[in-house]
């Protein structure tokens, strides 16, 4: 047994369950032990090296250390699991696409006088890719003495594709029926391409949405956050320097007879610090929205996120020198 599936035994059962079926997935043949292992002892070093790198960088106390660690530690964690979701739903999209095509070669085999099970493996090109693996792998089940039906509906267990596993549901429903198989496969792949059409057709006319969304939480927000930042910091520098005198208010009760105006005495930099949490949880919320939108799935909308953090911290800052060398040139 190597060390990290010794290392698996700390983590929770379930989790290694969900990165089993994430793998399958995805199409990698690894076992899911070792995986798990290898990212809880990768996630575990980025944790201690942030750790010790916070400490030697002057951290405030040790508890904000061991916070920065923990969160290191969960999002080491949760990167490897949406990398992993990434691949099998790009996976997934690829193997929707090729689908059609699949169903009519198959049929056009059928009418050639193949029976189904040889139909089907003869429609493993290599341009389905990841479909055609899975096809090879059903024919090797039908070899091994596996009824077609069996082995033809094993496909949608290693695709993660709720239109894949309706349609070969469908199929094995006609089958079953006593329809005809030929005829079958080709309405299913034309039903498939009209609703691939008509999804390309909602796209378009959602990208507004999607376009006011990004805009919205990669420059809008940002913008906003810079300017406001930087003035606060301006405030607060011209309430420290100004000495405000005490004001008398004639005719006015004892207790408002004498009115000082103390200056502002606020931390500059928990505004930065909020604003830049703000931008973190706008980036990941817009990205959801964007995905969920766009593909009707929040997972999509992951691919979204690192852009949108990466516009959010390079405008913010941006924007703030931006301001900071015009006011000081004016001054000047």
């Amino acid at each position: 047994m190597s060390i990290y599936s010794s290392l698996e035994k700390f983590l929770p059962k379930k989790y290694t369950k969900s990165v089993e079926q994430n793998l399958r997935y995805a199409g990698l043949e690894l076992d899911a032990r070792e995986f798990s292992g290898f990212t809880f002892f990768f996630s575990l070093n980025i944790a201690l090296l942030v750790f010790f790198i916070l400490e030697i960088l002057g951290s405030e106390t040790l508890l904000l250390s061991l916070v920065g660690a923990l969160l290191s530690f969960f999002l080491s964690m949760a990167v490897f699991n949406l990398l992993l979701i990434y691949v099998a739903d790009k996976r997934a999209s690829f193997c929707e696409r090729v689908l059609p095509d699949v169903l009519l070669l198959t049929a056009s085999n059928i009418r050639a006088g193949m029976p189904p099970d040889e139909a089907f493996l003869s429609s493993a090109r290599e341009e389905f890719g990841p479909f055609s693996q899975e096809i090879i792998k059903a024919g090797k089940k039908i070899m091994s003495g596996h009824s077609f039906e069996s082995a033809f509906g094993s496909i949608s267990e290693n695709i993660k594709s709720k239109k894949v596993e309706s349609s070969i549901m469908l199929i094995l429903d006609g089958i079953r029926s006593g329809g005809e198989i030929a005829k079958l496969l080709e309405e299913t792949a034309n039903d498939l391409r009209s609703m691939e059409s008509l999804q390309k057709i909602v796209s378009s006319n959602v990208r507004a949405y999607i376009l006011f969304i990004f805009f919205a939480a990669g420059f809008g927000a940002p913008l906003l956050y810079g300017m406001s930042t930087f003035l606060i910091e301006t405030m607060v520098k011209l309430g420290k320097t100004v000495e405000l005198p005490e004001v008398t208010v004639p005719g006015a009760p004892s207790f408002l007879t004498s009115i000082r105006f103390s200056s502002i005495n606020v931390d500059p930099e928990f505004f930065v610090h909020f604003a830049l949490g703000a931008m973190t949880i706008s980036s990941f919320f817009g990205g959801i929205a964007m995905g969920l939108i766009e593909k009707g799935s929040q997972k999509a909308g992951v691919r979204y996120i690192p852009t949108l953090l990466l516009l959010n911290f390079l405008i913010f800052f941006l924007v703030r020198k931006v301001v900071s060398s015009l006011l000081s040139g004016m001054a000047i």
